[in-house]
């Protein structure tokens, strides 16, 4: 899932299209999950940066999102 998150962020899809992909790789966005929270809120808000959001879920004390 990170692997896919990464790839959305890069391509800097919408979130209909970031839901998309991640469907057809047989995962969602879960609002339940702090994680997915954060990234679902940076791409509806078109902020791409993956510094910024890796900033976020690292206070969070969560894993980076991959920046390779």
């Amino acid at each position: 899932k990170i692997s896919i998150l990464s790839l959305i962020i890069g391509m800097k899809l919408s979130e209909v299209d970031a839901k998309k992909l991640l469907a057809s790789n047989g995962y969602f966005i879960n609002k339940a999950n702090i994680f997915d929270l954060i990234v679902l809120f940076f791409i509806e808000r078109k902020e791409y940066d993956i510094y910024k959001i890796n900033n976020v879920l690292f206070s969070y004390d969560f894993n980076y999102i991959s920046d390779n």
